[in-house]
């Protein structure tokens, strides 16, 4: 659920203990998504301000001034990004962009372009297979044959 920013027992000891390598850093910005009770939250932006390991769940603070405790399927971290393997497209291929949000509907980044694409268009839905992420880019493993390894943190 959400609650004013600094109530709450479990904000403190996020923020004091130090977070797991696998784990976003402090101040990393975020998109939420997918949440079903709290919809309202769907496509805000973030920042991280703790872990709490023993929830397993994000603290995050909503520019509102909202704090939310997220799990990790449930936002999407900022970062940048390489395009590469795109056969309709070619012309994308090599350049840089921002992962804005991901779709898990239609399994794709939303990405913006650094540079335009001649008809304008900035921004891309690209499989996860056709972005190279920036070294530090945090993960959740998903779509492996090998089940026990989905769901994992990276």
């Amino acid at each position: 659920g959400t609650r004013p920013h600094g109530s709450g027992r479990g904000t403190r000891n996020a923020q004091q203990a130090v977070p797991p390598t696998y784990a976003l850093p402090r101040k990393t910005t975020i998109v939420v998504r997918d949440l079903t009770k709290a919809q309202e939250h769907n496509g805000k932006l973030g920042r991280i301000s703790g872990w709490d390991s023993c929830k397993g769940r994000y603290e995050v603070e909503l520019d509102a001034g909202t704090s939310l405790s997220l799990r990790p399927l449930n936002l999407t971290q900022h970062c940048r990004v390489q395009i590469v393997g795109i056969e309709s497209q070619p012309e994308l291929n090599g350049q840089f962009g921002t992962i804005l949000n991901y779709q898990t509907q239609q399994e794709r980044y939303m990405v913006r372009l650094k540079i335009r694409m001649e008809n304008g268009k900035e921004i891309v839905g690209l499989q996860p297979g056709n972005v190279i992420l920036q070294q530090g880019t945090r993960v959740v493993i998903q779509g492996l044959t090998s089940e026990q390894f989905n769901g994992q943190m990276a």
